[in-house]
């Protein structure tokens, strides 16, 4: 199509019919396809602002969701960049991922629970997070934080100790594909309330478990990411929150359920593997504070005191 600026729009609509909700990701460029001739060009296609590659404009954007067995409508606008007369023989894909907060809910009780046990040194479980504190990496600073976790990112013999403590439930079956459970153990200050006098001059550390379903293999994405904190209460480790369950309530612990951005082991933006807890923000309401909270907002709402 020639003429500066001219453009073409299309409709796409496409229909879920799987069993789990699908999250739109990106539009695929094909530079060539198995079973036909040639290749295909995209010369004369403008560059969106955002991208260092030229590729149309889609609306509504990434991180679409559509629910299983819905469909959603896609246009899709595609540009010429200049006054000059191009032959473009194009082929976009729309990429799908599957949404994981449905997964990571799935996994959530199993290793909240397994996670309970290693805290508090339940039996069978006897020493084991003290060989996991043993491998721990930690920062500097006031409230220094102990962290390990088995994501990619971390080494061979923190993964395995990871793993090894948690068993089992580090994997997830759904539809007949297996799911690997990321969990980011932390020891940070976030509940200020259990903190000492400021005279004192040293603050109490929670222990916060951090997981999710995500493969984490898209560099800045926000992904499903959960979370519970725990507190020392008299030498048990107890979930930030019971207080607020009724009696009928079936949920066993209050898990945050929210999202973080995908990043490499030390927050690198284009890094992947690993998640960053440090811009987690809730996607629901909880204790009366909107969707869209910081950790630290919430655990400042949970005094049990």
């Amino acid at each position: 199509r020639s003429g500066r600026e001219s453009s073409v729009t299309v409709t796409v609509r496409i229909v879920n019919g799987t069993s789990s909700s699908k999250i739109f990701n990106r539009l695929i460029r094909h530079e060539s396809m198995e079973g036909i001739s040639g290749t295909f060009t995209y010369s004369g296609i403008r560059q969106p602002w955002n991208s260092n590659v030229p590729n149309p404009n889609v609306e509504p954007g990434q991180g679409t969701v559509i629910p299983s067995k819905g469909s959603c409508d896609f246009t899709v606008t595609i540009t010429n960049k200049d006054s000059s007369n191009y032959t473009n023989r194009m082929l976009f894909e729309f990429e799908f991922v599957t949404d994981t907060a449905e997964l990571t809910k799935q996994a959530s009780l199993a290793v909240l629970e397994e996670y309970d046990d290693l805290i508090n040194n339940r039996e069978g479980k006897e020493g084991v997070y003290a060989g996991l504190q043993g491998k721990m990496l930690w920062g500097g600073g006031e409230g220094v934080e102990g962290y390990i976790s088995n994501s990619p990112d971390y080494s061979d013999e923190q993964k395995k100790a990871v793993n090894d403590a948690f068993g089992d439930v580090m994997y997830l079956e759904h539809d007949g594909q297996i799911y690997n459970i990321t969990v980011l153990l932390k020891q940070q200050s976030v509940c200020t309330w259990n903190d000492p006098p400021s005279w004192y001059g040293t603050k109490t550390e929670e222990r916060a478990i951090y997981f999710t379903a995500d493969p984490l293999d898209r560099a800045a994405a926000r992904v499903a990411v959960f979370v519970c904190v725990f507190y020392d209460d008299n030498g048990e480790w107890i979930p930030v929150g019971q207080q607020y369950m009724s009696a009928e309530d079936e949920q066993k612990y209050w898990i945050l359920e929210g999202t973080a951005s995908v990043c490499g082991k030390n927050g690198e933006t284009d890094g992947t593997g690993n998640f960053q807890t440090g811009d987690w923000e809730s996607t629901q309401e909880y204790f009366g504070v909107p969707a869209g909270a910081t950790l630290q907002e919430l655990m400042d709402r949970c005094n049990p005191n």
